[in-house]
C-alpha cells in the first residue's frame, strides 16, 4: 500500500535538540547529546541524554518526578507544534486523532504507592490512581488541547512510537480522522536505569552502535511530537511511502539471531513501497549498541541491501529514548533526506526501523519532501 500521507510539522524537547533547526545542526556538526554529568550520576556512571529542561522553563526542583516532567514537557512541546502547524485551528476537534508511544510513563505513581503501602498498610485497591495508567498522558492533554477525535497509547517498547505513528497514518488515510498528532515520549526515572543496569546493558562510555566499539546502550530521555495529513491539505511534507508492522515472537526480548524478523519486515516494508533495495538512499537501524539486536540487524540489512554502507545509527548521537526513540528517528530520517538533495544520497527514500521487545518489528520508509 503507497501512501498519500505526509509529515507536515514537528516539535520536540530532547538532548539532542529542543527544535527542528537545532536538531539538524546538531546532525550536521556530530554533536552528541550525552554526559557523564547528569541528574542520576550519583547512581548511575554511564553516559546519559538529557533535556534542557530549563529551555521548557521548568526549574531543577520540579524534576524528581518523572511523571510531572513529562506532562509538563509534553504540553510545551504541544504548544510547539501548534505554533508551528497551526492544527488545533485548521481542523475539527473532532477530526483529529492523538496517538503517543510510551514505556514507564506512570511510573511515579507506582512509587507512590510502594511508600504509602509500606507506611499505612493501606489495601492496594485503595491507593490506585488513575495517573498510574499509561492512559492518563492521551486523556491529560485530549482534553487540555480540546482533542475530540480517537486518543490511542501504545507501549510496546522500543517500538512504541513507532508503533503510533502507522496507527496514526492509516486513521488519516482511510479518513477516520482529517489529521493526526502522533507523541513519542519517555523521561529518565530510577526503575528503567537501574533495570537496563542490572542486565548489564549500558554501555560505560559512549555508545557505538554498528561497529566493533559498541558494549551497549545509552539512556536518553525525549519527547516528539508531528502532525500527519494528507499531502493534498498541506504545502509540503515528507511522504509517508509505505511500512511493515510484524510480530516474530521470538523471545519475551531477544530477536532471532539470525535476524530474520528483522529481515521479513524490511523485505515487506520494500514491496509495500513498490521499491527495489538499491532504491533506498539511506537506513537509520534500531541500532541500540547491544551486541545481540546490533548482530541480528545487520545480518538482516546485509542480506537485503548487500553490505551496511547505507547504516546511519543516530543512537550514538541521541541514545536510546526507549518509547520515543521510533518519532525521534523518523524525524531525523526526515531531515537526512534533505541531504539527498545535494548528492550526500543516492536516492530520495529512507527506510526507518524500529525493533521492540517480544519481536515487535516495525519498519516504515519515507521520501524526501522536507519539513
Amino acid at each position: 500500500m503507497q501512501s498519500n500521507i505526509a509529515i507536515t510539522a514537528a516539535a520536540l524537547a530532547s538532548s539532542f535538540g529542543c527544535s527542528v533547526e537545532e536538531l539538524r545542526a546538531n546532525l550536521a556538526s556530530g554533536h552528541r547529546g550525552l554526559s557523564f554529568t547528569h541528574r542520576f550520576s550519583d547512581k548511575i556512571a554511564s553516559p546519559l541524554g538529557e533535556i534542557p529542561w530549563e529551555t521548557l522553563g521548568i526549574p531543577i526542583y520540579d524534576r524528581s518526578d518523572s511523571d510531572s516532567l513529562l506532562i509538563k514537557g509534553c504540553q510545551r512541546v504541544f504548544n510547539q507544534l501548534n505554533d508551528t502547524s497551526n492544527i488545533l485551528n485548521r481542523f475539527s476537534p473532532s477530526r483529529i486523532g492523538l496517538f503517543i508511544g510510551t514505556t514507564t510513563c506512570g511510573i511515579s505513581g507506582f512509587f507512590d504507592v510502594a511508600r504509602q503501602l509500606k507506611s499505612t498498610g493501606l489495601a492496594l485497591s485503595s491507593l490506585l490512581k488513575a495517573d498510574m495508567q499509561q492512559a492518563w498522558v492521551g486523556r491529560t492533554l485530549a482534553d487540555q488541547f480540546s482533542i475530540r477525535g480517537p486518543v490511542y497509547t501504545f507501549s510496546s517498547s522500543c517500538a512504541a512510537s513507532a508503533q503510533a505513528f502507522v496507527m496514526a497514518h492509516d486513521a488519516v488515510h482511510i479518513g477516520w480522522i482529517d489529521a493526526a498528532i502522533v507523541l513519542g515520549v519517555d523521561i529518565l526515572n530510577p526503575v528503567t536505569l537501574h533495570g537496563f543496569d542490572s542486565l548489564q546493558l549500558l554501555d560505560s562510555n559512549f555508545c557505538e552502535p554498528f561497529t566493533p566499539d559498541r558494549g551497549g546502550i545509552n539512556l536518553s530521555e525525549a519527547i516528539v511530537a508531528m502532525v500527519l495529513e494528507r499531502e493534498s491539505d498541506s504545502a509540503a511534507g515528507t511522504r509517508v511511502r509505505s511500512y511493515a508492522a510484524l510480530t516474530e515472537g521470538h523471545h519475551m526480548t531477544q530477536p532471532a539471531p539470525d535476524g530474520a524478523g528483522m529481515k521479513l519486515c524490511m523485505e515487506k516494508a520494500l514491496r509495500n513501497a513498490a521499491l527495489e533495495p538499491h532504491e533506498i538512499g539511506t537506513i537509520n537501524p534500531h541500532g541500540t549498541g547491544t551486541l545481540a539486536n546490533d548482530e541480528g540487524e545487520s545480518l538482516a540489512i546485509t542480506q537485503i541491501f548487500g553490505d551496511i554502507a547505507l547504516v546511519h545509527p543516530t543512537k550514538r548521537f541521541t541514545g536510546h529514548t526507549l518509547g520515543a526513540s521510533g518519532a525521534l528517528e523518523l524525524l531525523i530520517s526526515s531531515l537526512e533526506l534533505e541531504k539527498s538533495e545535494s548528492g550526500s544520497f543516492k536516492n530520495s527514500y529512507a527506510l526507518k526501523n524500529s525493533f521492540g521487545f517480544g519481536g515487535s518489528n516495525i519498519s516504515i520508509i519515507l521520501q524526501r519532501g522536507g519539513l
